[in-house]
């Protein structure tokens, strides 16, 4: 990597470090290998939602799920102890809700074009402002968005 040069994975990890928000770095983590985690069948019927203080709560469609996976309890928590997801210790126990799921994003085709159009500063900086606003505090949205926006620029240019 060249210096200067940034992955976005680690400028936000760092940011969310510095900050003690690791949980929402691992709880992405989670997210992002769920079906890897429950299988693709099961993902489709669940969805992590949230992790704090060590608690992964999972989101089912129905009870049924629920008690499906309360009996993997275990192999749950230690595939999310490997050391290529979140590591030991940080999710400590499983919680089981049941509601309605968001739907799924949906998968994008491949494009056309592989090389998208440079983006202009003021779109990277309104796609940058768009994701921060889950973050409460000013300084770390600021730092996010700043981050994202370059990052965003320099994979579009």
């Amino acid at each position: 990597m060249t210096e200067g040069c940034y992955k976005a994975e680690e400028v936000i990890s760092q940011v969310l470090r510095k900050n003690h928000l690791d949980d929402l770095l691992y709880f992405a983590k989670i997210r992002k290998s769920w079906a890897e985690i429950v299988g693709k069948p099961l993902s489709h019927k669940t969805r992590p939602q949230s992790l704090k203080k060590g608690v992964l709560t999972i989101l089912t469609e129905d009870a049924a799920y629920a008690q499906h996976l309360s009996y993997y309890n275990k192999s749950i928590l230690e595939l999310i102890a490997s050391d290529g997801l979140c590591g030991p210790g940080i999710v400590k126990r499983v919680k089981f809700i049941y509601g309605r799921l968001p739907p799924l994003p949906l998968q994008s085709p491949e494009p056309q074009n592989p090389r998208p159009r440079p983006l202009l500063r003021d779109e990277a900086y309104a796609q940058a402002d768009a994701a921060s606003q889950g973050l409460r505090d000013k300084n770390l949205k600021k730092a996010f968005s700043n981050a994202m926006a370059q990052f965003l620029r320099k994979t579009h240019a």
